[in-house]
């Protein structure tokens, strides 16, 4: 196994290269960006639709309180008490209300097709990053396309009803207008920043590390410009 990774890593390394010394029209790679994430979302939606994954533990149980949100005036006791043991579960069972009211369906599947959705806003959001502070940008693209859109288990667990891929898109895009803001110091920024991460916050309360993380880099670079700005003056 150590051996095949090996050898797979070496291959990506030598496609990169060589792709790399190949010119080809901006135009042209667009429609090639857009043919593979086309391919990457055909084959996430096969994976759904052949796929015998159902929810369970807590993802079932959500989905269960949701339908009888939905369904009933009141929720059983066990539903009861399940809230009232995790009560940072409410905003997710809120947002997935809300999603069967909009498309007239208690059907799990709905956020199974939604995480493909959010799964191609991940990578987007990851190659707007990669851009944006990458020096090497064509060599580095290619690396990031072939590594992302060959990295299975994210489309294995495209089938896991939660919040985790809901929320990883929008914590993307947070990391992505952070480090946009510091480039360009537009307030609005400031605001997507915010935005994103409050979302990817009530989709999973695990993504405030990410606000954390976003803090601190904004403090550590606030404190590296007052420093050059002394060093310019003396």
């Amino acid at each position: 196994k150590l051996f095949a990774s090996f050898m797979i890593a070496i291959s990506i390394i030598g496609i990169s290269c060589g792709l790399d010394k190949i010119e080809v029209g901006k135009k042209f790679k667009i429609a090639i960006i857009i043919l593979f994430l086309l391919i990457y979302t055909i084959v996430q939606i096969v994976w759904i639709s052949q796929s015998v994954a159902t929810p369970y533990a807590d993802s079932e149980q959500l989905l269960v309180i949701a339908k009888e949100m939905m369904e009933n005036e009141g929720l059983s006791e066990y539903c009861a008490n399940y809230i009232q043991y995790y009560p940072q579960q409410l905003t997710l069972v809120t947002i997935m209300i809300a999603i069967f009211k909009i498309f007239h369906t208690t059907s799990y599947v709905i956020f199974q097709y939604a995480n493909v959705i959010c799964n191609i806003l991940s990578i987007l959001g990851l190659y707007a990053i990669t851009r944006r502070i990458s020096k090497e940008k064509n060599k580095n693209m290619i690396l990031f396309w072939i590594l992302s859109l060959t990295f299975i288990p994210i489309t294995m667990l495209s089938t896991f009803v939660y919040g985790d891929f809901l929320g990883l898109a929008f914590a993307i895009w947070a990391v992505y207008f952070a480090i946009n803001y510091e480039k360009t110091n537009k307030i609005k920024n400031v605001i997507f920043t915010g935005i994103c991460m409050l979302i990817a916050c009530l989709l999973r309360m695990n993504y405030f590390i990410f606000a954390i993380a976003i803090i601190i880099y904004w403090i550590v670079n606030l404190f590296d410009k007052k420093d050059k700005k002394k060093s310019i003056k003396e």
